[in-house]
């Protein structure tokens, strides 16, 4: 039956005739009749590929939470390839029926892997998505980990280049310029482009649109360890918002980003709110001097000796610290005629001599510590990236808050989060929220039988717009559950409460978000409210060695379990309440217990 529904429409769509557009459904595991038509017939994950390749324009595949790799083979060169007019989602928990359901409070939870061998890098995919030229901004990926990935072939015009992400609109009237948002693109590695490689060699054009996306920790081990941006003799400009560039690092040069734009070609990326911070360039390797801890912008031709081109990045509310070189121009290191234009930007300019300085006025700019929340643990302690603690995010008292030059910037910052908070942009991907007292808000909770109860008020509430209460299961990932409108009339002291009717655990975090009418953000003190008969479910024992019992199970849950990093480790049918633990490494572990439309967590620890 499922080849029959998939000749089918293979054989509609070759005579020319559109289907209504679809959706297809992926999870790890196949479900029911696995044709992809619901998640209660999900394809499996190893058809991922074949799931995309079956979309037409107009169709969206919906990826849920969990592990996927190009291949179930040892063979390196198969990778995830992107399609036009289709765009790819993940991070589902299997329960949405509305792409506006699905939820990136946790950052992205599907995970797209090059590790299809054994432990280590060694045998790992040369790329995790390989882009074939001919791809347009029509194509979408959206909400995933891109990572471990492994380039390691003796670097060519096609070879050693872009672990996480190759976008190949390489050679003569050829291009390649997706969309990549909500992405998390970590722990990949290549000779040059560790994280990402744009080539628009030889009369080429690739210029995606990057957007909302953490680049980080990547290896180049010549070149380019975020991203290399390759137009030699063609174009090769991405637009950039909202991204964390941080933690890259490169052998040669240009730890975080490359640009190289010589033989009369382009790299001129235009930046708009984003963070370069903590990349290195080790200088590890002969020949002609390296730099560029932050960027290299280089228009020099191939063969050396002469230079023609463009290579003129443009960068507007966005931080260069913490960038290092053993070499010249920690933050930037510009080669030939190439620029390097800034402002309303935070820039250290320590060690930056000419010709590696800023061109034209800088406008706006900074030069002093943006003040990282914590810049040595950039996915904060719950080791989620696009959280409320991640590292990269502003302190309260930083100077690059509301200074920013709000023209052409987001509707939301880089946790999803309203992207102008007090009127002026705030430079970097994070917009920074103030913080109510707990005398200001007052906010206070009890248990109501099954259900929590919230209380909380105001002495003045004349500039209120609306409060959104959020919740959480461990008081740092916050998602909202509900909203109180404040009228115009309530310009004296009030008070309001919010029935919380759904706990997921005993133990539930909650806060407010005040929305103010002059477009400020407010964010009240977590409270917790323990609730003992919210608990529909219980690890029992936990600690535990061996087995553990679901109490309260009933048969129809799914359960899944993570690690401390996110990663899924394994899964249950729902077949029995106990689960056999034995085999994993003693650890702190993630239960996802899944029922209808409701998800509880429960942490256990495996002796």
């Amino acid at each position: 039956m499922v080849q029959f529904r998939i000749l089918t429409l293979l054989a509609l769509l070759s005579c020319g005739f559109r289907v209504h557009a679809v959706t297809r459904y992926v999870r790890e595991t196949a479900f029911g009749a696995a044709d992809g038509s619901s998640w209660a017939n999900a394809v499996a994950g190893t058809n991922l590929q074949a799931a995309i390749n079956l979309s037409a324009p107009g169709d969206q595949v919906w990826v849920a939470a969990g592990t996927y790799r190009p291949t179930a083979t040892l063979n390196r060169a198969i990778a995830f390839a992107m399609r036009n007019g289709v765009e790819i989602y993940g991070s589902f928990q299997a329960t949405e029926n509305l792409l506006s359901e699905r939820s990136l409070a946790n950052g992205p939870t599907s995970i797209l892997s090059g590790e299809i061998g054994v432990a280590g890098i060694a045998d790992n995919s040369y790329h995790v998505i390989a882009n074939a030229a001919g791809l347009s901004n029509t194509a979408v990926l959206d909400g995933f980990v891109i990572r471990d990935a492994n380039d390691d072939r003796t670097p060519t015009t096609t070879a050693g280049l872009g672990g996480g992400i190759y976008n190949a609109g390489n050679f003569s009237s050829n291009f390649c310029s997706p969309q990549i948002r909500n992405c998390v693109i970590i722990h990949n590695r290549a000779s040059f482009g560790g994280g990402i490689f744009n080539s628009g060699f030889n009369g080429g054009n690739s210029s995606p649109l990057i957007a909302n996306c953490i680049i980080a920790n990547n290896t180049a081990t010549i070149g380019g360890g975020g991203i290399d941006n390759f137009g030699l003799g063609g174009t090769a400009s991405p637009t950039l918002h909202n991204c964390l560039i941080a933690d890259n690092v490169a052998e040669s040069r240009a730890g975080g980003m490359y640009c190289w734009g010589g033989n009369g070609g382009n790299a001129s990326p235009v930046v708009l709110n984003c963070t370069f911070a903590n990349n290195q360039t080790l200088n590890l390797l002969p020949g002609p001097p390296g730099g560029g801890g932050g960027i290299v912008a280089d228009i020099e031709n191939s063969p050396a000796g002469s230079f023609s081109g463009n290579a003129n990045p443009v960068f507007r509310n966005t931080i260069f610290w913490g960038n290092t070189t053993a070499a010249t121009g920690p933050q930037f290191f510009l080669i030939g005629s190439a620029t390097f234009t800034a402002t309303y930007s935070d820039i250290d300019l320590t060690g930056q001599a000419p010709p590696h300085v800023i061109s034209g006025p800088g406008t706006g700019n900074l030069n002093i510590d943006p003040l990282f929340v914590n810049a040595a643990s950039g996915s904060g302690l719950d080791n989620f990236w696009m959280t409320a603690d991640d590292g990269y995010g502003l302190q309260a008292g930083s100077m690059c808050i509301n200074s920013g030059d709000n023209s052409g910037t987001t509707t939301t910052d880089l946790k999803q989060q309203p992207r102008i908070v007090s009127g002026t942009v705030d430079m970097g991907p994070y917009e920074a929220t103030a913080v109510m007292s707990v005398e200001e808000t007052n906010l206070r909770g009890e248990a109501d039988g099954h259900r929590n109860r919230l209380h909380w008020s105001r002495h003045m509430a004349s500039n209120n717009a609306r409060f959104t209460i959020q919740r959480s299961d461990d008081g740092f990932d916050f998602a909202p559950i509900g909203t109180h409108e404040v009228t115009t009339q309530q310009a004296e002291p009030f008070h309001a409460q919010f029935l919380d009717l759904h706990p997921t655990q005993p133990i539930q975090y909650y806060r407010l978000q005040q929305v103010e009418r002059d477009g400020r953000i407010l964010v009240s003190e977590v409270i917790e409210v323990y609730n003992p008969l919210a608990a529909q479910y219980q690890a029992y024992p936990n600690p535990s060695a061996g087995c553990i019992r679901i109490l309260g199970f009933s048969g129809d849950e799914r359960i899944e379990v993570y690690d401390l990093q996110g990663d899924f480790v394994l899964g249950f049918p729902p077949s029995s309440p106990f689960l056999d633990i034995s085999h994993l490494p003693r650890g702190v572990y993630f239960l996802r217990i899944m029922r209808d439309v409701h998800t509880q967590v429960l942490k256990i620890t495996k002796l």
